[in-house]
């Protein structure tokens, strides 16, 4: 028996994938149904029809758990019936996939009929609408299941396996075939169009995990019919159909001992056999003589340098200096230079031409690069038609010069323009290079030592700019931490509900900046941080009662130091002096309270412990016995009762009424900063809440006698995981809100200390996402970042000669 092989790991997270986000389709078909339902009761007059779909309202309505599941079922035995039948045809079945497929034999009325060929109707046209990724998808579930040429109908990802699944749904759970048509319109309706972004997905999976990179968009085409045709429809992937044709001419060129050049000649069609008015090419038997050579070099640099006195038909836009808005090349060709020009070189500029096309609608490049780039086109025109090699060799110093204008150009912001520093030093060096340069291409050379220095600048003022969102970052994660720690130091001491409202107000409004302060600066384990404690601790000690001298004596030694110590923190934190002299006030009223209430309550006490002694002696019924004195008992006031604690504030606070969520505005240096409550910094999910199994009535439960609520044990959270391939330096792709869009990328610029934030840059150094632990795994989980397998692309020339191929390959 053939083994597991490594796609199959791959086969079954894909099906993983495809299986949850149809199950959300479904659902949001599900919960627009009753509405789209009713709107069709409302639209239509005719009862039959009004019938049908009220029926398919209530079978959804009632059904609805059902659906969801028994699609989820049924998709994935289309999926294993598949994947089965393409084993068993390749004979690479594996364990299960021995088992016998299933026969479906049943008698087929002419509802049945209709249905079917509705619904394989529909599974063609998802298949119309998703061409592009199912194509490619048929060609990567091939690579997974080893079926280079797998038939659309096979692929347990395809539409067909999608509306199949679908079909066995409505059958079980409706008799009606026209309640069952009604079903499938929610289903084309509500669900198709999410099948494409689906689709995308598994397609963005796959090339993730290496399969078929390159593959992006395919076309059905049938030979003798239009392309969308699915009976006896043959694949033809655009991509791997551009690839085809240029493999096939990269081939035959090898063979002549060509290069890249002739590849694109072929592509084109070969040179144009005729000149101007249709007759012979210049240069050809028949035709007026080329322009070429050094003759058609001198005119291209009188051009160069301005000098448009060589265009006698035709005009060609060439300014002496500043940005060019428009591809010359164009006007070029149409002017008598153009016209005299020779086939191999009236080829040079039409590649030359649509080279800079595709440079202009380079996304990447920002406009002010664009229009600087572009007094670039007949220097580079030149080069191209003395040295064909600049097409194929990476290290050609005018190619070099392109690629290092493009890396240069992904570092520098979309407005680049007059304002930007790098403006004028960049128009100086390509001033420089168009007035210098003739036909040595040594130049190139030192203006590509320049703007490597240049970009060396650019990659300093980035690297200060991401150091500083660094910084940020960091900060911004030690001040949640300081903000966390400070909240349960000042709440832990508030537990009992017992403290002055004064003291209570002052600890969580004010003495939290200094804790947050003294964490921010010196750190949880320093002296300053104990010290801030001890002064929140004395404060509360001193407020408390004192019924003993000692204490009373220690009060009053202790008050100056500890209204020192609140002065000195509340001053570093930026604490207004009105706030402090405010409740310097109250804490005055407090300790006078402290000091002077419960001693006058002591000497009341005495007095009359000694009147209820005297009464006692003149009793004669109840002599006291020689010796003895009376019973002591606890302090009593005048009136009988026991010495309270003095409540000399206007009443206490609970922690209760505290909101411990509020942010915190810290005084750091110059500036006041807003110290946010972070739950970031405990690096778990919640917990789904547990029901609790109801008690048996009388019983007594862990939380107290029959009838209390019983108690719930928390479950353990589960650690946020990431990627384990994330690390500084990696590269992720951010997912485009237009679907249509590619993935953004960005680079993993730094993870905080706690590795409870993350900061992502692009090329530019610029912040492009700044996420926590817990927001970063949830977008990875949906998808929504991805780990690129390696750094997006820098070389311009590379882009746009693939642009040019690509096109060409599609002509």
């Amino acid at each position: 028996m053939p083994q597991a092989t490594p796609f199959d790991a791959i086969l079954k997270e894909s099906r993983d994938l495809i299986t949850d986000r149809l199950g959300d389709a479904v659902t949001g078909m599900l919960d627009k149904a009753d509405e789209s339902l009713s709107a069709l009761v409302d639209k239509t007059q005719d009862k039959d029809q009004q019938g049908y779909f009220l029926a398919a309202r209530d079978v959804v309505g009632k059904q609805r758990q059902a659906i969801h599941d028994e699609f989820g079922t049924r998709y994935l035995e289309e999926f294993a019936k598949r994947v089965r039948e393409v084993r068993k045809a390749l004979g690479t079945a594996q364990g299960d996939d021995d088992a016998p497929l299933e026969m479906e034999l049943e008698l087929v009325g002419e509802d049945d009929l209709e249905e079917t060929l509705r619904f394989n109707d529909m599974a063609a046209r998802l298949r119309r609408m998703c061409e592009d990724e199912l194509g490619a998808l048929d060609q990567r579930a091939g690579v997974l299941l080893g079926d280079a040429n797998l038939e659309a109908e096979h692929n347990p990802f395809g539409s067909q396996a999608v509306c199949m699944a679908y079909k066995q749904v409505c059958k079980a759970v409706e008799a009606d075939a026209k309640v069952r048509r009604v079903m499938l319109k929610l289903f084309d309706d509500h669900v198709a169009d999410a099948m494409r972004g689906i689709y995308k997905e598994v397609n963005a999976l796959l090339v993730e995990n290496s399969i078929l990179p390159k593959i992006r968009y395919s076309v059905v085409k049938k030979e003798g019919g239009p392309a969308g045709a699915t009976a006896g429809a043959e694949e033809v992937d655009v991509e791997d159909a551009v690839e085809t044709k240029v493999k096939k001419a990269t081939e035959a060129a090898a063979a002549a001992g060509q290069d890249i050049f002739s590849i694109l000649q072929k592509l084109m069609g070969g040179a144009a056999a005729t000149g101007p008015g249709g007759g012979p090419a210049p240069g050809t038997p028949g035709g007026p003589p080329a322009l070429q050579g050094t003759e058609l070099l001198s005119s291209l640099t009188r051009l160069q340098h301005g000098d448009a006195g060589v265009i006698t038909s035709g005009s060609v836009p060439i300014p002496e200096g500043g940005a060019v808005t428009t591809n010359v090349l164009h006007e070029l060709k149409a002017s008598n230079v153009g016209a005299s020009m020779g086939q191999m070189d009236a080829m040079t500029l039409d590649i030359v031409s649509m080279l800079f096309d595709q440079l202009f609608d380079d996304p990447k490049v920002p406009a002010g690069v664009k229009a600087l780039v572009a007094r670039l086109q007949i220097p580079i025109l030149k080069v191209a038609i003395a040295d064909k090699s600049i097409f194929s060799k990476k290290d050609h110093p005018a190619r070099e010069m392109l690629d290092i204008l493009g890396d240069f150009a992904g570092r520098l912001p979309a407005d680049f323009g007059k304002d930007h520093p790098q403006y004028p030093k960049l128009d100086a060096l390509l001033h420089e290079l168009i007035t210098g340069y003739e036909d040595k291409v040594e130049i190139f050379v030192a203006t590509n030592q320049k703007l490597r220095g240049l970009m060396a600048e650019e990659e300093e003022r980035a690297a200060k700019e991401a150091d500083a969102a660094s910084r940020q970052v960091a900060q911004r994660e030690n001040l949640a931490l300081a903000g966390n720690d400070a909240r349960s130091e000042v709440k832990a001491r508030m537990k009992d509900g017992k403290l002055p409202q004064p003291v209570v107000a002052f600890l969580a409004k004010h003495w939290i900046k200094v804790l947050v302060l003294v964490h921010v600066q010196s750190g949880k384990a320093s002296d300053a941080w104990k010290a801030a404690v001890e002064t929140m601790d004395l404060l509360i000690w001193s407020v408390e009662p004192k019924t003993d001298a000692a204490q009373r004596k220690k009060l009053a030694t202790t008050v100056p130091t500890l209204l020192k110590r609140i002065t000195a923190g509340a001053t570093a934190a930026g604490i207004e002096d009105t706030a402090r002299a405010a409740f310097f006030a109250e804490l005055m009223k407090l300790h006078t309270a402290v000091l002077h209430t419960a001693a006058e309550q002591l000497e009341k006490a005495k007095a009359a412990d000694a009147e209820a002694a005297k009464k006692v002696a003149k009793d004669a019924a109840g002599k006291p016995l020689a010796g003895t004195k009376p019973a002591a008992t606890s302090p009593k006031a005048a009136g009988g009762e026991a010495i309270k604690p003095p409540t000399p504030s206007a009443g206490t606070i609970s922690t209760e009424e505290l909101d411990f969520t509020a942010p915190i505005a810290v005084k750091i240096g110059n500036e006041v900063v807003k110290v946010e409550k972070s739950e970031e910094l405990d690096f778990t999910e919640a917990a789904p809440p547990t029901v609790a199994a109801a008690p048996t009535p009388g019983a007594a439960t862990a939380a107290g006698p029959a009838g209390a609520k019983p108690v719930v044990p928390r479950e353990i959270p589960k650690e946020v995981k990431l990627p384990s391939k994330l690390k500084e330096g990696v590269w992720i792709g951010i997912r485009a809100q237009d679907p249509d869009e590619p993935r953004q990328p960005a680079k993993l610029l730094y993870v905080s200390p706690l590795k409870s934030r993350f900061l992502f840059c692009d090329r530019r150094g610029k912040t492009v996402l700044e996420c926590t632990r817990s927001d970063l795994a949830k977008r990875f989980r949906l998808r929504d970042v991805v780990i690129l397998s390696e750094a997006p692309d820098t070389s311009l020339f590379e882009r746009i000669i693939n642009g040019v191929l690509g096109k060409l390959g599609h002509a």
